[in-house]
């Protein structure tokens, strides 16, 4: 067979390879102690239970960031009902108070 990849075929089915040696600066070991656990690598690609670490931890540092984003809304939330629980109750209402709240 003649085509684009036939002289490539043939290099690679005569055994000649040579390849360089992968500076240790660039490799991904096999382990890395966390604070997640160990997290396993090989070939540089995460096994199964290091894949499931890393999702989990998404999770709950996402579910963390939508609470703490929440947190003014819930304060916004309870001036509402004090504003309404005063008479307040409408968006075209003002409450004026005759000294601090």
């Amino acid at each position: 067979h003649f085509g684009p990849c036939s002289g490539l075929r043939a290099f690679w089915s005569s055994g000649n390879m040579s390849f360089a040696k992968v500076p240790e600066g660039i490799t991904t070991k096999d382990e890395y102690d966390t604070c997640l656990g160990k997290l396993k690598f090989q070939d540089g690609l995460p096994d199964e239970p290091t894949v499931q670490k890393v999702y989990d931890n998404l999770d709950r540092s996402r579910a963390m960031h939508a609470f703490l984003d929440m947190i003014p809304l819930a304060s916004m939330e309870a001036m509402r009902a004090g504003f309404a629980s005063i008479g307040c109750d409408a968006c075209h209402k003002a409450c004026i108070f005759g000294s601090l709240m």
